[in-house]
C-alpha cells in the first residue's frame, strides 16, 4: 500500500488494491475508534474493556453504515462508484484519528494526561480533510452536496461518540 493512499484516500478509487480495500479501510477505522474510545474510557475512568468493544464496533460497523448511507446519497449521480470502494475510501480517512489516538495513548500512559478531547477528537476532526477529497470524488465536485454530506458525517460521528460514551 502506498503512503499517498493514507493521505488522500480518494486516489485509491482507481488503484490496484480495490479488491482488499474495504477490509484495509475498516481495519484502519476500527483501530482508530478503538483507540479513541479507549482514551475516552481512560479519561472518564470507565475502564478499558467496554470502551474498546464499543470503539471497535463503531469503527467498523458504524463507519461502514455511514459509508452505505453516503453511497445511497451519491448513487443517484451515476458516478460508477461501487459500495466497497466507498466503504474503503471513507474508512481510510480515519488514518489521522489513528495517529492522534496512538499519540494520546502514549501521553496518557506515560504522563497521565487526559487526551481524549485534545488528541482523540482533534484526530477525528482532522479526518475531515481527506474525507472532503473523497466525497468530492464521489459527487463529481458538486459543492453544495459535498457540504451537506460532510456535515452529516461529522454530526453522525460526534453524536454517536458522545452517546456511546454517555456524554449526552
Amino acid at each position: 500500500m502506498k503512503l499517498s493512499y493514507l493521505l488522500n484516500p480518494g486516489e485509491i478509487l482507481n488503484s490496484e488494491i480495490q479488491s482488499s480495500f474495504p477490509i484495509i479501510g475498516l481495519a484502519v477505522s476500527g483501530v482508530s475508534f478503538t483507540g479513541f474510545f479507549l482514551l475516552t474510557g481512560f479519561d472518564n475512568q470507565s475502564g478499558f474493556f467496554f470502551p474498546d468493544i464499543k470503539g471497535l464496533l463503531f469503527g467498523t460497523l458504524g463507519i461502514a453504515f455511514l459509508a452505505v448511507i453516503i453511497w445511497l446519497i451519491v448513487r443517484g449521480l451515476n458516478n460508477g462508484n461501487k459500495l466497497e470502494h466507498v466503504i474503503g475510501s471513507f474508512s481510510l480517512c480515519y488514518t489521522t484519528t489513528m495517529i492522534f489516538t496512538f499519540l494520546g495513548l502514549f501521553l496518557k500512559l506515560i504522563l497521565g494526561w487526559n487526551t481524549s478531547v485534545s488528541l482523540g477528537m482533534s484526530g477525528m476532526l482532522f479526518a475531515f480533510s481527506p474525507m472532503i477529497s473523497v466525497i468530492t470524488s464521489f459527487t463529481g465536485g458538486k459543492r453544495f452536496l459535498d457540504v451537506v454530506i460532510i456535515t452529516f458525517a461529522g454530526i453522525y460521528v460526534i453524536l454517536f461518540w458522545a452517546l456511546l460514551n454517555k456524554m449526552l
